[in-house]
């Protein structure tokens, strides 16, 4: 499963089918590790006394994270598990938390302010999560023609007899093993969530091909269906479908966030102006700038820049200021930064863009190469800011 350990975030439960321990993630990568196994009908317990410890550490080491690994059946037919709402209240509290648990079965995150809406419905001291394939003999005909043999999960909590199904502000990430047939492009899957009426709604879906896993956001609980919609071709000669960033750049031309050089031509491995990035970024918030002009106004108003060299080219630190900046002035959680201090280039970030790098490593935003550089004074092409636009809109939506 991926998705895990974000230095950004306090995670409280992981839910991994193979590890034998829990664990709460402190600023130096330390973890405190605690190990659930599930009872003979399958469900998997949390005492109060182990929650509070991990959660006090993590709280007091401040970015942390807290790990509930359950160990599965072999073949499991649900996930359960049973929580305390006192801790998740706790966590809820604190900006930047999350509770993901982590199984053989899925992954279940829960972003601090769904922990807090869940803690305000609760009725009771103990909160029961469950996820669990749905077979074709419990839908309706009506349901299993709409489904037309797709993968159907539905995820519940209850608290006290009581049914919890909305979050509020909060967002619920979800993360599936699944295996798409060869003949779907990876770009296609999506999940769906389905109302008691069977309507289908999109829900914000990726898919990792090398996990061969399909991850969505959801924010409410109900049936949620794996299937595939062809997805838009894009209509650039120079970024064919096997092309590494495909799929990020497809998404942030969906999203008309970018735009071809030419009709035809993308130009992935070209570089981006200030001016560029200033733009996108005023399309990713809404605006619509008529002008080069009028995004550099946008962005000198929101303190993401002071408008100089316009034309210059970007490198990846810079790239990376910008986005955090933009960060602050959305009002998005900047918190998570990671120690820089492993990556053998980090004596070349600049000393504006050290805080903006280490937010950006926390959450996923930017990644190491493979040799673990960070690169910060490498130009940034058109396809790397297509990626981590991608990414940091997985952590903000």
């Amino acid at each position: 499963m991926r998705r895990r350990g974000l230095a950004v975030l306090l995670a409280l439960v992981m839910l991994l089918a193979a590890l034998p321990a829990w664990a709460v993630a402190a600023d130096d990568g330390q973890s405190e590790i605690i190990s659930v196994t599930t009872d003979n009908k399958g469900a998997a317990q949390v005492s109060g006394s182990q929650l509070e410890k991990a959660v006090d550490s993590a709280l007091a080491s401040g970015d942390g994270a807290v790990e509930i690994q359950v160990k599965l059946p072999k073949e499991p037919d649900f996930l359960e598990v049973s929580l305390p709402v006192e801790a998740m209240e706790t966590l809820g509290s604190h900006k930047g938390a999350t509770l993901t648990m982590v199984s053989s079965l899925a992954d279940v995150s829960l972003d601090h302010e769904a922990m807090a809406a869940i803690a305000n419905q609760a009725q009771g001291e103990t909160a029961v999560f469950t996820l669990a394939p749905v077979s074709s003999g419990k839908l309706s005909e009506h349901q299993r023609q709409i489904v037309n043999g797709a993968p159907v999960y539905e995820l519940t909590l209850v608290c006290a007899g009581k049914e919890i199904n909305t979050f509020g502000g909060g967002k619920v990430t979800v993360t599936l093993p699944y295996e798409k047939p060869q003949w779907q492009k990876a770009a296609g899957v999506v999940v769906w969530s389905m109302d008691e009426y069977s309507r289908l709604t999109d829900c914000e879906t990726s898919y990792d091909s090398t996990a061969k896993e399909v991850t969505f956001s959801t924010r409410h609980f109900s049936l949620y269906v794996v299937g595939y919609e062809e997805p838009l071709r894009l209509p650039f000669t120079d970024v064919p479908g096997d092309y590494w960033a495909y799929g990020e750049i497809l998404w942030a031309y969906e999203k008309n966030v970018v735009t071809g050089k030419t009709d035809t031509l993308f130009q992935p491995e070209g570089t981006m102006t200030r001016q560029q990035v200033w733009m996108m970024l005023a399309r990713l918030s809404g605006a619509a700038p008529a002008s080069m002009a009028e995004a550099k106004a946008w962005a000198m108003k929101g303190g993401i820049t002071d408008g100089s060299n316009p034309g210059g080219v970007v490198t990846r630190q810079q790239l990376v200021t910008l986005l955090y900046r933009f960060t602050q002035m959305m009002n998005y959680s900047v918190e998570g930064k990671a120690s820089l201090a492993n990556y053998p280039d980090a004596g070349s970030i600049a000393s504006y863009a050290k805080d903006a790098m280490a937010w950006a490593v926390g959450n996923n935003v930017v990644s190491g190469t493979t040799q673990g550089y960070l690169n910060p004074n490498v130009l940034a092409t058109r396809a790397n800011f297509c990626v981590i636009l991608w990414r940091y809109w997985g952590i903000v939506i």
